[in-house]
């Protein structure tokens, strides 16, 4: 065994320590790689950067792109939305349901992503039909893994493949020639899932599991009773709160309404923000305000603002996932019992804490 070989093969047992130990990312542990390889003389520069001009690895990062447009554009959630209406609460049809979508799904994109893209969705399923989670999760790794069969952009391997067989002067694969192969085991899989697989996981409900969930933001605006009482505002250019910041402002004190978050769009996205007493208001800000609707009324119009329309539930949830939202209990023995709002000094501005309209709210 010569000394390059043994070099390839130190390095290649440092990159799966590096890989496994999860100190480093992967991508930063690849370049270690190929740096180490380059050093030691084992490659030149030449060899060492070759792969980075390969049409596959340009392949990939383009399949990458696709999955991530896919989750950043909402289309994985509103695939959720339809598996939950057709699937319902019978456990069978929303299993097939989801091994049928990330199959089919996931030969347009890698495995990994697809599980990135259905884990939120299988378990806002489970979290709603009370169904456990492992005879639903289960068959989602099963699906994801089997979509790499499906077509030759669906996973790595069939993209090296492909392209190996062109630098050898072959006849490539098609774009569809595995789908038979990965169709027939996608089916396969599904019915062995659905008679076998799932007798063979727990049967608990996840009733035990539902009572001790922490209750999501949706269920405590509706406890506090301030669904009804969520405003989303916009700022023009015009209004006096431009250049201001939360605490100047004092809007609690004005009008009565609690500002909790806000919309900032940069670089053409929307990005949610809890309002903190140094938060500034900015144009075409979009702020979430809780107040009743005189209340909000008020601040609208003494402050220039234009009502905008509600956020769907994906947006309202990943605003409300951002802004936060918390229920506090006071223990019997706390120095707040007793005191209102505005003589706790543990906080120093109150006008930016969902609480404290909830407190308001409970009355």
């Amino acid at each position: 065994m010569t000394g390059d070989m043994l070099t390839v093969f130190g390095v290649l047992v440092a990159a799966v320590g590096l890989f496994a130990s999860g100190r480093v990312r992967p991508d930063v542990a690849a370049i270690l790689v190929v740096l180490a390889l380059n050093l030691s003389g084992a490659l030149t520069i030449q060899e060492a950067v070759a792969g980075f001009g390969q049409p596959v690895v340009i392949l990939i990062a383009a399949v990458s792109i696709v999955g991530e447009g896919l989750i950043a554009t909402g289309v994985s959630y509103r695939l959720g939305e339809a598996v939950m209406k057709m699937g319902g609460s019978n456990e069978a049809r929303l299993v097939a349901l989801v091994m049928v979508l990330a199959g089919t799904v996931g030969a347009f994109m890698s495995s990994s992503a697809i599980v990135a893209m259905f884990i939120p969705v299988v378990l806002t399923i489970t979290g709603r039909t009370g169904l456990n989670r492992k005879r639903m999760l289960m068959p989602l790794s099963v699906a994801a893994l089997i979509s790499g069969m499906m077509t030759l952009i669906a996973s790595s391997p069939n993209m090296i493949v492909e392209d190996t067989l062109r630098a050898r002067g072959l006849p490539p694969f098609g774009f569809f020639s595995w789908t038979p192969f990965g169709g027939a085991v996608l089916i396969a899989a599904i019915a062995f899932m659905l008679i076998v697989g799932r007798n063979m996981l727990s049967r608990d409900t996840g009733t035990e599991e539902a009572g001790a969930r922490q209750p999501s933001a949706f269920d405590l605006l509706g406890s506090y009773g301030l669904a009804d009482k969520w405003h989303r505002l916009q700022v023009p250019r015009s209004s006096p709160l431009i250049d201001r910041s939360v605490a100047q402002m004092q809007l609690l004190d004005r009008s009565g309404t609690v500002i909790v978050g806000f919309e900032k769009h940069q670089h053409g996205r929307a990005q949610f923000l809890p309002a903190l007493p140094e938060t500034v208001f900015e144009p075409d800000d979009a702020i979430f305000a809780v107040g009743n609707e005189a209340q909000a009324e008020q601040l609208t119009t003494t402050n220039g603002l234009v009502v905008s329309p509600r956020l769907d539930q994906r947006q309202r949830h990943e605003a409300l996932q951002e802004v936060g939202v918390a229920e506090i209990m006071l223990a019997p023995e706390s120095k707040l019992i007793g005191r209102t709002c505005a003589r706790s000094s543990f906080l120093p501005d109150m006008t930016s804490t969902f609480w404290r309209s909830a407190i308001a709210a409970r009355g």
